[in-house]
């Protein structure tokens, strides 16, 4: 169903800065001069809504054909540049509404420029309380400002469309917005959600009027904007270059648009793409406007052509060490290439930041030592696996970044040996709880195998040989079950404790282990642990103070041999 909002006459008013009434008055205003206040808009917009609706033409004027043509509007207004100078349509109208409307309502513009596009589940509504909404992609809660919702939403409802504030902390939802009552949808939503924020890396998610068109009324295509003009990819650098971004970066985003085809059979561009990936960066580390950045992006990005960017500044050699530091350039480095950049240019941007532009000329000699060139060279491999094998397999091998992460301290990738590696799997992982459970560690193993066969391949990496691959394959069953041990464990201290292995144990959870130097002991272990745990299996464990054996960390069996060096 569709909510409608609610007429003067049968809406009740509430004591805020701004009524939804009075809101809707003044979204009407805007909407008069888009339609007729400023004639190139108004164009624009008819083209728009051509774009939008496609061949089955305009919506029929009934209650959800109203909502539909609002939602278009919304994303018109609030998300569609306008004009060569890529600014949104909103903008080109703040000057002509602020003239015309109505005194009380002038200093109110804000509230249509921070609106808030989601998909909102409805945690708590009553009769005659203003329902409070909570929005599943930026984890955010808002409360409306209309306390008649209380008795039209139900708890679990999904609200997908607009909020707007209202100025007291209350927010009024767009009558555009579509209600889903299905409590299946909610649950589904959760789940995919969670895996994005994981596949991601952070928590918080932002999601356009366009993706939600994609999701819930199945229209995205037509609704993308369309500024393909050969100008796009200027004023793309143009709105970076204010923002902050730096020039060798905007060259290098430039380059990975004109290189990568444009996903033209995508649902929703812009999203989980290269587009999308640009769009993360800029959202932690600029303030731009991320809606006008979308739009400037895929305009660039259809557009097929870069134009030059500004030469970067040349940072000598003695200077580089003092303002970017080997880390940070290397870090940079591995962003680049896990947004799919292009790799000669990143390669250049990196000998750049660390002075060695001129050393091409001083003969062979020992690899240079980049700390991080592991993270750096598993961007690589996920980059090749992408463009061999698909999007899906990128996604299935993702936490092999973790690996770049514990490696990070070396700075020769030809020194990687396979004692790094099993260090990683064995040690680094279980201590790191870094893995929710045992079923995110086998795809972690197999990727490993997979980056490994590929360093000894590409790469010439020799350390990672077959043997390697066996003792990988072996761990693929016994990590699993030493993460899953480990999920049942109270976090300890690193240095809690020494390192025992299970002798035996029973269903009840009776143990006897032994340590590494001392005799066999009895102890009580949780039976749950007691289930998970294979005799050989090693672990750190202490004694407290009223005599209970604490079990600190489950290893996989694969450890001991590391520990005793045999590998």
């Amino acid at each position: 169903m569709e909510y409608t909002a609610r007429s003067p006459e049968t809406a009740t008013t509430l004591a805020m800065p701004l009524t939804p009434e009075r809101f809707e008055a003044g979204f009407e205003l805007f909407r008069e001069l888009a339609e007729r206040g400023v004639p190139a808009l108004a164009a624009r917009l008819a083209a728009s809504r051509a774009r939008f609706f496609g061949a089955a033409g305009p919506a029929v004027q009934d209650e959800a054909g109203r909502a539909t043509e609002r939602r278009h509007l919304e994303r018109f207004l609030f998300e569609e540049s306008a004009g060569t100078g890529g600014g949104l349509a909103v903008d080109e109208l703040l000057e002509a509404w602020a003239a015309r409307a109505p005194r009380d309502l002038r200093d109110e513009h804000a509230a249509y420029l921070q609106s808030v596009p989601g998909i909102f589940e409805v945690v708590a509504s009553a009769a005659g309380a203003a329902p409070r909404l909570r929005e599943l992609a930026g984890l955010a809660d808002y409360d409306l400002g209309e306390a008649e919702l209380g008795a039209v939403f139900a708890a679990g409802d999904l609200v997908v469309g607009r909020l707007y504030p209202l100025g007291d902390g209350s927010h009024h939802v767009s009558p555009g917005a579509g209600v889903f009552r299905d409590p299946r949808l909610v649950r589904a939503l959760e789940h995919d959600l969670a895996r994005l924020r994981e596949e991601r890396g952070h928590g918080v998610l932002r999601l356009s009027q366009t993706e939600l068109e994609a999701m819930f009324w199945e229209r995205a295509v037509a609704a993308v904007p369309r500024d393909d003009d050969d100008q796009a990819p200027t004023r793309l650098a143009e709105f970076l270059a204010a923002g902050g971004v730096a020039p060798a970066q905007i060259a290098t985003w430039l380059d990975a648009l004109r290189r990568q085809p444009f996903p033209s059979e995508s649902l929703a561009p812009g999203s989980e793409d290269l587009c999308g990936r640009i769009l993360e960066v800029l959202a932690f580390e600029t303030e731009l406007d991320l809606e006008r950045a979308r739009s400037l992006v895929l305009a660039a990005w259809r557009a097929g052509a870069a134009v030059p960017a500004p030469a970067p500044e040349r940072v000598p050699a003695e200077r580089a060490a003092g303002t970017t530091p080997v880390a940070e350039a290397v870090a940079d480095f591995a962003r680049d290439r896990a947004l799919g950049l292009d790799l000669e240019a990143s390669l250049r941007e990196l000998e750049r930041k660390l002075g060695l532009e001129d050393d091409e000329d001083e003969g062979d000699g020992p690899a240079p030592d980049f700390p991080g060139v592991v993270g750096a060279m598993v961007e690589e491999y996920l980059w090749e696996l992408g463009a061999t094998e698909g999007a899906e397999a990128v996604q299935r091998q993702a936490s092999l970044r973790l690996f770049g992460e514990f490696a990070r301290g070396l700075g020769v990738f030809e020194n990687l040996s396979a004692r790094d590696v099993l260090t990683f799997v064995t040690f680094w992982l279980p201590e790191s709880r870094r893995l929710a459970s045992g079923a995110q560690a086998e795809p972690l193993v197999g990727a490993l195998q997979g980056f490994a066969a590929w360093a000894r391949e590409a790469q010439g990496v020799d350390a990672l040989d077959a043997e390697l691959d066996a003792q990988l394959a072996a761990l693929r069953e016994s990590l699993p079950r030493a993460i899953d041990a480990n999920a049942l464990l109270p976090r300890a201290g690193d240095e809690e404790g020494e390192l025992f292995h299970l002798l035996a144990c029973d269903a009840r959870g009776r143990a006897r282990v032994a340590g590494v130097e001392g005799e066999p002991r009895e102890v009580e272990l949780d039976p749950r642990l007691a289930a998970l745990l294979r005799p050989g299996d090693p672990f750190r464990g202490y004694t407290r103070v009223d005599g209970a054996f604490v079990v600190a960390c489950c290893y996989p069996p694969q450890a001991e041999a590391l520990r005793r060096g045999r590998v």
